[in-house]
């Protein structure tokens, strides 16, 4: 992509960027996290639930080749 700047400038994000998060009145949590056992998932876990007082609903798959760190991180 740094290559390519000038000719993908304009290119727009087709995931929604939201500052704020509306509590579910009609489930069980408020947002769902596709949780990968990395470092940004695990601390988006954490400013989500503890920061933000969201109810999150961690989803993960388990791979072929996931590494022992992120097993033992989502474990």
């Amino acid at each position: 992509m740094c290559q390519t700047k000038e000719e993908t400038s304009h290119l727009k994000s087709v995931v929604p960027i939201m500052n704020t998060f509306p509590k579910s009145k009609k489930s069980r949590f408020d947002v769902a996290v596709f949780y990968t056992g990395g470092k940004d998932s695990t601390y988006l876990l954490y400013y989500l639930s503890k920061q933000l007082n969201l109810r999150v609903l961690a989803l993960t798959w388990e791979i072929p080749y996931m590494s022992d760190s992120s097993r033992k991180s989502i474990e």
